[in-house]
């Protein structure tokens, strides 16, 4: 019997004095083509407007991720449909796309992953950090005062492997306050790595909002943006 299961899971907490989020996470399996396609996508500002701009980016990533075009392809298909902010020239949504197949039998894990604009995924196995080759393609879209980086990268997971995906809420938690950088993608990946050397089965839901809930703390209990943070555990 196979024991194997991908544990898929996040936590998320608005900005402070914000009723909607920026932030918009999205998840589906589809047990007939053995594939899960997890999506974080961050709007620019908060509420409404970034709802709607991260709402959008997110559903259309996860429709092209299900269709047979490239991963790379449909990349740049939502950055060139996405609108550029025409004060500050720079995109309205950013986006992580972790595409997982698998075999029938849970064999042969292997994640397709894109990043734009997000803060960098970090990988786990047990509590020991993983790294990985990833391949930079620049973009350049009209109204866009840069050429922008979209970072491709693919990778098989193995049991007790972890991909923990988060918006730059929380790289960025405790900013001017408790961290003159913010807590930044080291503090977040020495965090990860402490809670599960002590707690080596932590689910996907216990440490995602783990994660959510310290960036919090760093912020003074007052969230200065969208936080949100997403786990593979396999």
């Amino acid at each position: 019997m196979n024991n194997i299961f991908i544990d898929v899971d996040y936590a998320q907490i608005y900005k402070h004095g914000q009723k909607i989020g920026g932030d918009v996470f999205l998840l589906s399996r589809n047990p007939e083509s053995s594939q899960i396609v997890c999506t974080l996508s961050d709007g620019l500002g908060s509420g409404v407007k970034a709802n709607v701009l991260a709402s959008l980016t997110a559903h259309m990533a996860h429709k092209l991720s299900f269709s047979p075009i490239s991963l790379s392809h449909s990349a740049e298909i939502i950055m060139n449909t996405l609108p550029v902010c025409k004060e500050r020239k720079i995109s309205y949504s950013t986006f992580t796309i972790a595409d997982i197949h698998y075999k029938e039998n849970m064999s042969n894990i292997n994640v397709r992953l894109v990043e734009y604009d997000n803060p960098l995924s970090l990988r786990f196995s047990g509590s020991q950090k993983v790294t990985w080759d990833r391949e930079k393609n620049e973009l350049q879209r009209k109204n866009a005062f840069k050429k922008e980086i979209v970072q491709y990268s693919s990778f098989n997971m193995e049991i007790g492997e972890r991909l923990i995906m988060f918006s730059d809420g929380v790289a960025q938690s405790g900013l001017g306050k408790s961290l003159p950088l913010g807590w930044r993608n080291s503090g977040v990946e020495a965090f990860v790595s402490e809670l599960i050397s002590k707690q080596p089965d932590i689910s996907s839901r216990e440490l995602s909002a783990a994660i959510v809930q310290k960036a919090n703390s760093l912020d003074g209990m007052c969230s200065k943006d969208d936080i949100t943070a997403v786990v593979v555990y396999i």
